[in-house]
């Protein structure tokens, strides 16, 4: 709407400068003296002045950044708080977005190696990071009085797992893919994960040791209290609702199955998010990303808006526009609100603009205001504007 502005303005600034001369031209012609001829001139371009026009865009964008912040919406890109109130849809990340993102080891499922070694492992290399996940067997492990061994040379694969030299062996610690990929047998991966400790998981960490399979954790994350009205909110605002996850398409199709959401995909890797986002963008929607982790951190680039939860990685905040400062997701109804809100007020700014200058411009140069009056007329298209961007910033959303 900016840029719509200052393309008006390009044409409009030129446009008022002919029609100055031409009722000064005019007048003078009509017999009036010079002096009374340059004043109806300067008459129309003071009461055309475009201050309104140049301000009905950016400060109704702040009006509505400070509506925002005081609901709990950091605003980093004021171009999104004009992209929100567009928003058709809101692709969701679950773990740590609709879920507490404080899951806990719910099984174990072990080889020949034992729960304590195997723990012992991935322990280490869950030091090294603040994924929950992580944080969940560095937390699991402390509790049964496992010391984590220091782990070396640690790499992190986004959306594939992570590994590291533990104990003098190189140990790799992700899902099944991240595992055969680096040789771990077929037949043991899916001996495991086919294991009854792990049914009911909702993510699953593998671990291997070299070559060796040691086992797997299965995690249970259950959803935040807010989750449901969350959606609800965006449901009574007509706005579609995709969730984009990670974790086993088997937990993502029962979780939606609980919140009667139609779309919703698990299993994807933080490649397989971006081209999601850019398939719903391509078939039309402007689109929302809502997530909380550094496998979102692209789809939060790639979508129109990006929402970071405010307990989210430094990634996640970094690639976002907006910010939750508390992580509750009915927030995203809010952000469209205040995007909607601010929209509508660009408009009447704009409004505002268009019909001073429509009736300012025509008495001007009708010879019906004076400099002094059309300066008046001038300032008080401005008010009018930055009065309206006030009503903006003191509505609650």
């Amino acid at each position: 709407m900016q840029q719509l502005a200052d393309r008006i303005s390009a044409l409009f600034v030129p446009a008022v400068m002919v029609v100055a001369v031409l009722a000064g031209a005019g007048w003078y012609l009509a017999g009036v003296t010079g002096e009374q001829a340059l004043l109806v001139a300067v008459s129309v371009l003071v009461v055309a002045c475009p201050c309104a026009l140049g301000l009905a865009t950016p400060i109704a964008t702040v009006a509505g950044a400070n509506a925002a912040a005081r609901a709990g919406l950091i605003v980093s890109d004021h171009a999104a708080l004009e992209a929100a109130g567009r928003i058709t849809r809101v692709a969701f990340d679950k773990t740590g977005t609709l879920t507490l993102g404080a899951p806990a080891v719910a099984g174990v499922a072990t080889t020949e190696a034992g729960r304590e070694t195997l723990l012992r492992f991935a322990a280490a290399l869950a030091a090294t990071s603040d994924h929950p996940l992580d944080r969940a067997l560095v937390t699991a492990a402390a509790r049964r009085g496992v010391a984590a061994l220091p782990a070396d040379a640690v790499v992190t694969v986004p959306g594939r797992g992570v590994q590291g030299q533990v104990d003098g062996r190189l140990v790799r610690m992700g899902n099944a893919a991240f595992l055969r990929e680096h040789g771990i047998a077929g037949a043991a991966v899916d001996a495991v994960l086919a294991s009854d400790q792990l049914r009911s998981a909702g993510s699953l960490a593998l671990v291997a040791a070299d070559s060796q399979l040691l086992g797997a954790f299965g995690f249970a994350d259950p959803a935040r209290l807010e989750t449901a009205e969350a959606l609800a909110r965006l449901a009574a605002r007509q706005v579609a609702v995709t969730v984009l996850s990670g974790d086993r398409p088997e937990a993502v199709g029962a979780f939606a199955a609980t919140h009667s959401l139609d779309d919703a995909r698990g299993g994807l890797t933080p490649e397989g998010k971006i081209r999601a986002v850019h398939a719903l963008r391509d078939a039309g929607d402007v689109l929302a990303v809502v997530g909380d982790g550094i496998n979102d951190a692209p789809a939060l680039r790639a979508a129109d808006v990006g929402i970071a939860m405010g307990t989210g990685t430094e990634a996640a905040k970094a690639a976002a526009a907006v910010t939750l400062a508390r992580p509750d997701p009915r927030l995203v109804a809010s952000l469209i609100d205040a995007g909607r809100a601010t929209r509508a007020t660009i408009a009447q700014n704009l409004g505002f603009a268009f019909v001073f200058n429509g009736i300012g411009i025509p008495l001007a140069a009708a010879g019906k205001l004076t400099p002094a009056l059309a300066g008046a007329a001038m300032a008080l298209s401005s008010v009018s504007v930055v009065l309206n961007a006030w009503r903006l910033a003191r509505r609650r959303v």
